[in-house]
């Protein structure tokens, strides 16, 4: 439900086909329904609608088949005058019930209202766990007859606290309950420090517990005890857990997420750097394709008939529900271009991935632009429920121009909301409940258990209602259905229980093991029932050739990589990794190898190895050595072989990559201590392979080893005629205590963007360099707002004292308030721009961090909507960045153990890495142990004092090309 687009009533304001103010509630359920069009074989029919639920945003059923709804009627803001005892929260969770079993809902009671922004809920012991503005709390109904639940909640009782509130659509959202008995919770993209709240059940044994930090991770907690935990992956507004605990989340533009690494195995080895934990299943931003029957406006035309606010996101097993074909699907909404979309998916190793199930159209459209999709659940039928939040205007207003977020047409639609629901035409199905046909309610233990293997929806309240009532005999029904046949599904959801419970034996393991390889492997690894049984059993599975298809191999190595201080199975995950060309699965060696103290013999076993090795994989291995500080037994194997074939292989080649990228300085000190000998005839070898090499700006790290080497890179860094090559070469350099450092900053003004903040990172390195950065300025060749915020702060608190005077002399630019700048500038508004010199100032000015139509690099936030706003409000963004930053625009800096000084936007996080991107895009990888410092003082990335850079002429321009570069000629 989120971020880029403008709904339809938005592009009334820019000559789109106005809506008539009279009409502010829209079609009735029945006009809706005549524009529904739904894949072939189904039929999509109403199953519940204003007034019974309104501003419907999340749905769950429960095990009497009730329909729990979560509304939010307050959005997308508070009113203006804020909440009141007489004006309080529309925030409610309603309870729908189908009385006469004809598939429409007939009564709804209130179970709790007044709540402030409730995203979603998680039903547990007759209540429910709710999501609300900047808390997690469990609402109790404990107090109906006997103390049974008679459908309203008693209390909030506030468990955890502390997720941020910045915006009402980027919050925590969806509770789900996964196999293990833990709920997890969707981050909402915002994060917070999470704290315990009074009524949660662990809060007195953990009061002096440091907040959690919820930055790029996914919030978990027990329902039992009240613990709590982060883990890895962070979505927007969405989350899906299937039987084998992979979670799938989205993001706005990416529809599909899986979380692939757990925080377990990337926590295991400090010096092992991981990009990202979370792999994109479906095609995202511009490579994906939608294909909506509705006019569907967006803020930027770029994204016309891609994903933009994908949301509430699904998915379910194989062979259910019933139109599911032989392999999982994932279902998305999409409310802006009213769409649900279908994504086939195919296990890819350790993770999948998907193609649409239909090309060229959607699984479910309306023509109508007040069909808004925002959630989706598998009702206790089997069919797939669609919840309509049914208003005109999808879009937050954080996302809107400044003269637009008051819009009275943003609540139209506020009394209405619908579900519907999509079945087959002639449903024939295993239906909800018992293999009787008892409701989940009333089932005892031996049902529920069976009800297991059952249909999707079936399952998962079995599982639940095993989780609530953790019976002492549970596991013993659980182990005897292990006996017999079960569904991949069902078997999981068995093994996950003993295991949540305490109850997993090495019987139940060896049992598992040979009908569920992988996810038994793992369930045994993290509840420490990996006897030598166990292991011998995994063994003889990894050397089955079928363990490497889907995701056996990588499972089982997980399971095994906490144990690679065992000969065994170190031999065991080394023959793993040759054999896969799976990226994912050589994260989970390397931690292991890493963890046991064995980079170096991984890297030799990989160099030895006569079955063809990956070369990414020899270079991973080759940089966890060097970050351990194994430089010289590992160098030894590539510098050997360039010396006596005098050329550098691939193998070599990746060998070096990886431990200068490990350990730059101390491979530098071994190549310097090499004799003299020695160095001419590698500096001959390094020459050649970058002079011959396809990927040239991948392998120009060569010429920063050696001393002999460094005149030859920086001629590059001066003169190549590739500004990728340029840019490679200058941080390269950037890493040398070569004295022709200081002459290329020298260079900067007349340099293109991309080498400038190259070079501007270049000049922190070295004082020198430094000082030459600071002539530039006090001669008035460069001005201290092309320095940068990052960069002046750096050094503003330099340690040399003659240059902090320097910069605390020179780099005042920026300084000036902005308000009276932004006042100054109006006058630009008046003077006509030209699109094509615009062009030149975009390329000048801001095409390091920003791309439009092709010109610069994409860093941060997509820019390329501008032809949609206002001049003022795009004069505002450029000339006062800070003032609506978003916090994924934060600019942060980090000092890294050798001394670099990185700045840029924080893209990744996991337990053990941190990943950042600059200023021209290149992404550097970091394990936390390397990182000494890492802050960010929530400014932009994007300076202040922009127009210091531009006459007033030039900002006219640039506004003119922000604004019409789409209709140049």
């Amino acid at each position: 439900m989120t971020a880029a687009p403008l709904a339809v009533l938005l592009a009334a304001a820019f000559a789109a086909e106005p809506v008539d103010p009279a009409e502010t509630e829209g079609p009735s359920p029945a006009q809706i329904a005549a524009t529904l069009v739904v894949a072939p074989g189904l039929t999509v029919e109403l199953a519940a609608a204003e007034p019974l639920i309104v501003d419907p945003v999340a749905l769950r059923f429960d095990e009497r088949g009730r329909a729990w709804v979560v509304e939010m009627g307050d959005y997308p803001t508070p009113p203006p005058e804020g909440f009141s005892e007489e004006n309080p929260p529309r925030g409610r969770v309603r309870i729908l019930e189908d009385e006469d079993g004809d598939g429409t809902f007939d009564t709804a009671m209130t179970f709790a209202d007044r709540l402030l922004f409730p995203t979603g809920l998680q039903p547990w012991k007759g209540g429910t766990f709710v999501t609300l503005a900047g808390r997690v709390s469990y609402f109790p109904d404990e107090t109906g007859p006997e103390g049974t639940p008679d459908g309203t909640a008693d209390r909030e009782d506030v468990w955890f606290a502390g997720f941020a509130e910045e915006n009402e659509q980027l919050r925590a959202n969806h509770p789900t309950l996964g196999p293990d008995g833990w709920v997890y919770v969707a981050n909402g993209l915002r994060g917070g420090k999470i704290v315990l709240g009074e009524a949660n059940p662990s809060a007195a044994k953990q009061a002096d517990d440091a907040p959690l930090d919820l930055s790029g991770r996914t919030f978990a907690f027990n329902p039992h005890t009240g613990e709590a935990k982060v883990v890895a992956g962070a979505g927007q507004y969405g989350l899906s857990i299937d039987a084998f605990g992979n979670r799938f989340f989205c993001e706005n533009r990416k529809p599909v997420r899986h979380a692939v690494l757990p925080d377990s195995l990337t926590a295991l080895n400090p010096h092992l750097a991981v990009e990202s934990a979370v792999h994109d299943v479906a095609a995202w931003g511009p490579d994906s394709k939608l294909y909506p029957t509705q006019k569907a406006f967006t803020t930027s035309l770029a994204h016309a008939g891609q994903f933009t606010a994908a949301c509430g996101v699904l998915n379910v097993p194989m062979f259910a529900p019933p139109w599911a074909v032989c392999d999982p699907v994932a279902y998305v909404c999409e409310p802006t271009a009213g769409i649900v979309h279908r994504e086939v998916l195919r296990s890819d190793g350790a993770t999948f991935t998907s193609k649409p199930a239909r090309e060229g159209v959607e699984f479910l459209t309306s023509t109508s632009p007040w069909f808004r999709p925002v959630d989706l659940a598998i009702g206790p039928d089997g069919s797939l429920y669609v919840v309509d939040m049914a208003r005109a205007v999808i879009e937050h207003p954080h996302w809107m121009p400044e003269e637009l977020k008051n819009r009275p047409d943003l609540r139209y639609g506020e009394t209405r909301g619908r579900l519907w629901r999509v079945r087959t035409e002639n449903q024939s199905y295993q239906q909800f409940g018992t293999e009787t046909g008892k409701p989940l309610v009333e089932a005892d233990l031996s049902e529920l258990v069976e009800a297991l293997h059952r249909t999707h929806q079936t399952a998962i309240t079995a599982i639940r209602i095993l989780h609530e009532r953790r019976d002492p005999q549970a596991h013993l029904w659980i182990r005897d259905m292990n006996s017999v046949y079960w569904n991949d599904e069902g078997l999981s959801y068995g093994l996950a229980y003993l295991a949540a419970v305490g109850a997993l034996t090495e019987r139940d393991v060896l049992h598992g093991i040979r009908e569920l390889p992988g996810r038994t492997a793992r369930l045994a690894a993290e509840s420490g029932v990996l006897t030598p049984k166990v292991r011998a059993a995994i063994f003889e599975v990894l050397r089955e050739e079928g363990a490497y298809f889907g995701d056996v191999a990588f499972d089982l190595c997980v399971a095994l990589a906490p144990h690679a201080d065992d000969p065994a199975v170190f031999e065991a995950l080394v023959k793993a990794a040759v054999r896969s060309d799976d990226p994912y699965l050589h994260t989970a060696v390397l931690a292991g190898a890493g963890r046991a103290g064995q980079p170096t013999p991984l890297t030799a076993a990989l160099w030895l190895s006569e079955t063809p090795v990956p070369l990414d994989l020899l270079e991973r291995s080759a940089e966890v050595a060097g970050r351990r500080g194994e430089v010289t037994a590992t160098m030894g194997m590539a510098v050997g072989s360039a010396l006596a074939d005098r050329v550098v292989s691939d193998k070599a080649a990746a060998v070096l990559r990886g431990l200068d990228r490990g350990t730059g300085p101390a491979l530098r000190r071994e190549f310097a201590a090499l004799e003299p000998n020695y160095r001419e005839t590698l500096a001959a070898a390094f020459k050649q392979r970058v002079t011959r090499s396809e990927s040239r700006a991948e392998d120009l790290f060569l010429l920063a080893l050696l001393k002999e080497t460094w005149p030859n890179l920086a001629e590059i860094a001066a003169s190549d005629a590739d500004p990728a090559v340029r840019v490679a070469a200058v941080r390269r350099l950037a890493r040398t205590e070569s004295e022709a450092a200081a002459g290329l900053v020298a260079r900067l003004p007349a340099e293109t963007p991309a080498v400038r903040a190259a070079l501007i990172d270049l000049a922190l390195t070295a004082p020198d360099r430094s000082a030459a950065l600071l002539t530039l300025v006090e001669e008035q060749e460069l001005t201290a707002a092309a320095v940068g915020p990052a960069a002046t702060r750096r050094l503003l608190k330099s340690k040399d004292e003659a240059l902090r005077e320097r910069a605390e002399a020179a780099l005042s630019g920026g300084s000036a308030d902005r308000a009276e700048v932004l006042e100054h500038y109006q006058s630009v508004l008046k003077i006509e721009g030209d699109v094509a010199r615009g062009r030149a100032a975009f390329t000048r000015a801001c095409a390091t961090c920003h791309a439009v139509d092709g010109v610069g690099t994409a860093v941060g936030a997509d820019i390329s909507d501008t032809y949609n706003r206002t001049p003022e409000s795009l004069l505002t963004n450029i000339l006062d960045p800070n003032k609506a930053v978003d916090v994924g625009g934060f600019a942060y800096t980090v000092l890294t153990a050798d001394g670099r000084v990185l700045t840029g936007l924080l893209t990744s996080e996991t337990a053990g890495s941190i990943s950042l991107q600059s200023p021209g895009g290149e992404t550097v990888t970091l394990p936390r142990t390397e990182v000494i410092e890492l802050q960010s003082e929530g400014v932009s990335l994007m300076p202040v004092g922009l127009e210091e850079q531009l006459t007033p002429q030039q900002m006219a321009d640039l506004l003119a090309f922000l604004k019409g570069w789409r209709y140049e000629e």
